[in-house]
């Protein structure tokens, strides 16, 4: 009999041991599927979010609406787009639509002034924060750019340009020439 009890039980084991490895094992699939979830990029739904972008000053040069797979960049500061800022602004959308098909933009200026930019596509949570930061960043140098003035040389006054000869080689020479 205590063969029999051992074979029962050994059997009741491996259909135990079984159950709780189908059971793991489905619990491992359900925590996989939580984490693929939570990984997973959401994009903005429902009331529409928007975030001021500041100069270091703290004064505003922009608000970017978030909503639905749309943002909206509306300039509220005077930025022109005749410098390098701004043309690494253009390039940052021009490669993040290259990566993502979904991702279009589209900038309106008047003149040379940037008055706002419209962006539809699947922006994420992580897009927009990375967005903003690009904002961020190209505003804050196009506004620096715009309010420092242009340092072109000052022309030399004549006091100068003769200062300048009397110290040159040739004048040296006549110079020495002369005496």
């Amino acid at each position: 009999m205590s063969s029999e009890n051992s074979k029962n039980g050994n059997a009741r084991k491996w259909q135990a041991a079984a159950k709780l490895y189908d059971r793991l094992r489905q619990l491992h699939l359900e925590i996989a599927d939580v984490y693929a979830e939570l990984a997973a990029a959401k994009p903005f739904q429902g009331a529409e979010k928007v975030v001021p972008i500041n100069s270091k000053s703290g004064k505003l040069l922009a608000n970017l609406s978030l909503a639905d797979n749309k943002a909206r960049v509306e300039i509220v500061s005077h930025l022109p787009t005749d410098n390098a800022p701004y043309t690494w602004l253009k390039n940052y959308l021009k490669s993040t639509a290259e990566k993502d098909q979904t991702f279009r933009f589209r900038l309106h200026e008047d003149g040379q002034i940037l008055k706002s930019i419209e962006i539809e596509g699947n922006i994420t949570q992580d897009k927009a924060r990375k967005l903003e930061s690009a904002l961020r960043w190209s505003f804050n140098r196009m506004d620096e750019e715009s309010s420092t003035p242009s340092k072109e040389p000052e022309p030399a006054s004549r006091d100068g340009r003769a200062q300048m000869q009397k110290h040159s080689p040739q004048a040296a020479q006549e110079g020495q020439s002369n005496a």
